[in-house]
C-alpha cells in the first residue's frame, strides 16, 4: 500500500485482513477498486465471482515490514488493516442445475461516477451491477446523535445481473472486452467479442434501483407480524400498493441475452434454456400474478366488510347522536328552571343581607361619631324649635297688641310724636327678620335632620 498523501509517497505493507479465515478469502484475486467513502471501502474481485466488501480501519499493532527479507525494498510498516464486512457472489452465465465451480472467470471493476453507492463488474460472462447498502447506512449511523446498535447498519449489498453472454457450461463466450460509462446522455456502452454494441441506460435517482429491505425494515414488519390484531386491522393497516409490489418482487433477476451470432446454439441448449425460461416465468411471474389475484380479492373481502362495519357504525353513531340530542333538550330545560331559581335565591339572599346590615350594630369609630352628630343636631333642632315656639308667641302677642291697639285707634284718635313713631318700625322690623332667619334655620335643620 502506498500513501499519496504526503510530498514522498511511502510503501507500506503487508495489508493484514480480518477477520481471519482458513481460506484467507481466496488466494486467486483478478481486480480491485477502492470507493471514496468515509471510512473508504475497498472491493476485492476473485476468478470464481465472489466480491469482497471490506473497510479500511486504523490498525492497532503496525505490522513487520518486508525490509528483513529485501534490504533493496524499502517497505514501512502498513498502518492499515482491510476489515472484511461481506461477501456477495455473482452469477456467471445463466444458473444451472450442476454448476461448474472450477470456472475461471477473470472480473474487472469499474466505478459509476454518477451513483457513488454503486460499481460495475464485467466478465467474460456479462455485465453486473452491485449496489453498496451499507455505505448509506453508516453514514447515518455517523450523522445521528443517538447511539445506535452497529448491526442495524450491516445492511446486505444487491448485485442485479443485466446482460449476459454466457447460457452453457462449455468454453463458449462472448466476453465483455470493453465498457464506458457515458455522461450525456446517462448511458453504459459495452463492447462484445463478437463485434456487438451495447448501450444501457444508467438509472440516476437510487430509489428506483431494486434493493434489499434493510434490517430495520424486516424487524419492523416481523414486530407488526407478532402483534395479535384481527385480519381486518392487519390489512388496512398497511398499504396495499407496497403490498402488491412485495408480491411481485421477483427472487432472481433476468439479465438481457446477448450471445454470439456466429454460432448458434445447439437444440439441447436451446431447450435447456426454454425449460429454465418456461420455470422461471411460472415462478417469478405467473405464481407471483396468483398470489396477487388472491390478494386482490383479499383485499374486496376486507372492504366489503369494512363497508359493513362503517354503516353499522354510522347507524350506531346517528342513535347516539338522537339520544344526546334529547338529552342536551332536558339539561336546557333543567338549566333554565335552575337559572330561574338561583335568581329567586340570589334576591332573597340580598333581601336577608340588607335586612341583617341594618339590624346589626354599628361598632366602629365612623358609626359612633356618625350618632353623636346625629344627637347633637337632634338637641340642635329642639332648641331651635322651642326658640321658634318662643318667637311664635311673642308674635301673636304682638299681633294681639297691634290688634287691639287698631281697635282702639278706632275708637279714638291718638297721635304719637314722630320721633316715637319711627323707632317703634324700626324695632317692628327687627323684630321681623330675626323671626323670618330663626323660619329658616328651623327649615335646614330638620331637612338635616330627615
Amino acid at each position: 500500500m502506498a500513501g499519496l498523501d504526503t510530498e514522498k509517497p511511502r510503501l507500506q505493507g503487508p495489508l493484514t485482513i480480518t477477520p481471519s479465515q482458513t481460506d484467507n478469502y481466496g488466494v486467486d484475486y483478478c481486480s480491485l477498486l477502492v470507493v471514496p467513502s468515509l471510512p473508504p471501502t475497498l472491493v476485492i474481485a476473485e476468478t470464481n465471482g465472489k466480491l469482497h466488501h471490506a473497510m479500511f480501519l486504523e490498525a492497532e499493532v503496525a505490522e513487520n515490514s518486508f525490509d528483513e527479507v529485501d534490504e533493496s525494498l524499502i517497505i514501512h510498516p502498513c498502518e492499515w488493516t482491510v476489515h472484511i464486512l461481506e461477501t456477495v457472489e455473482l452469477e456467471l452465465g445463466l444458473p444451472k442445475e450442476t454448476t461448474n465451480q472450477g470456472y475461471y472467470c477473470p472480473i474487472f471493476l469499474k466505478r459509476d461516477f454518477i451513483n457513488e453507492l454503486r460499481y460495475f463488474a464485467y466478465h467474460n460472462t456479462g455485465l453486473h451491477v452491485v449496489t453498496i447498502n451499507f455505505i448509506a447506512e453508516l453514514e447515518r449511523f455517523l450523522e445521528n446523535e443517538v447511539t445506535s446498535d452497529i448491526n442495524s447498519i450491516l445492511v446486505p449489498s444487491h448485485a442485479e445481473y443485466v446482460v449476459c453472454t454466457k447460457i452453457d457450461s462449455g468454453n463458449r463466450v462472448n466476453a465483455v472486452l470493453g465498457f464506458v460509462i457515458m455522461q450525456m446522455p446517462n448511458c453504459a456502452v459495452l463492447l462484445l467479442s463478437s463485434g456487438q454494441v451495447l448501450s444501457l441506460k444508467l438509472i440516476i435517482d437510487l430509489k428506483l434501483l431494486s434493493t434489499l429491505p434493510s434490517t430495520k425494515t424486516i424487524s419492523a414488519a416481523n414486530a407488526i407480524t407478532d402483534q395479535q390484531h384481527s385480519q381486518l386491522n392487519e390489512l388496512l393497516s398497511t398499504s396495499f400498493v407496497d403490498d402488491i409490489r412485495r408480491l411481485l418482487k421477483r427472487d432472481v433477476t433476468q439479465p438481457i441475452l446477448s450471445l454470439d451470432k456466429s454460432s448458434s446454439p445447439t437444440p439441447q441448449e436451446c431447450n435447456e434454456l426454454l425449460i429454465q425460461a418456461i420455470k422461471t416465468l411460472r415462478t417469478q411471474y405467473l405464481k407471483k400474478h396468483e398470489l396477487v389475484r388472491a390478494e386482490f380479492n383479499k383485499r374486496i373481502l376486507t372492504l366489503k366488510l369494512w363497508k359493513e362495519r362503517q354503516k353499522q357504525d354510522i347507524s350506531d353513531l346517528e342513535e347516539e347522536r338522537n339520544k344526546i340530542r334529547d338529552s342536551a333538550h332536558k339539561l336546557a330545560e333543567k338549566f333554565e328552571e335552575l337559572r330561574e331559581q338561583q335568581e329567586v335565591l340570589t334576591k332573597r339572599y340580598q333581601d336577608l343581607m340588607r335586612q341583617a346590615n341594618t339590624r346589626l350594630p354599628g361598632n366602629n369609630l365612623a358609626q359612633k361619631e356618625f350618632a353623636k352628630e346625629v344627637e347633637r343636631l337632634n338637641d340642635f333642632a329642639k332648641k331651635m324649635s322651642s326658640t321658634f315656639e318662643k318667637y311664635k308667641n311673642t308674635i301673636n302677642k304682638q299681633n294681639y297688641q297691634i290688634a287691639k291697639y287698631q281697635e282702639n285707634s278706632n275708637m279714638k284718635t291718638y297721635e304719637l310724636p314722630e320721633a316715637q313713631e319711627r323707632t317703634i318700625k324700626d324695632i317692628l322690623l327687627q323684630i321681623n327678620t330675626e323671626i323670618d332667619s330663626q323660619i329658616m334655620e328651623v327649615k335646614r335643620i330638620g331637612k338635616i335632620v330627615s
